[in-house]
């Protein structure tokens, strides 16, 4: 297994936005850099009355599948 750590900040008017449109799609920077796309409903559990705030880590299978997001 790996993992991707990221922050991100957005409220949740602009999450909502995103989950409407047609691709859903979340682009971030990781902290080391690189650029990951992910699905926006993988952040679902982490939605609060003012969005989304904090550190995450995205932790993927060896097959590169997607295991788990977690809060860091």
């Amino acid at each position: 297994m790996h993992e991707v750590r990221f922050s991100i900040g957005i409220t949740k008017k602009r999450y909502l936005e995103i989950y409407n449109s047609p691709a859903q799609q979340v682009i971030v920077t990781s902290n080391n850099g690189q650029k990951i796309q992910f699905p926006v409903r993988y952040l679902y559990d982490f939605v609060t009355n003012t969005g989304i705030n904090g550190n995450f880590r995205i932790v993927y299978a060896s097959n590169n599948k997607f295991v788990r997001m977690e809060k860091v």
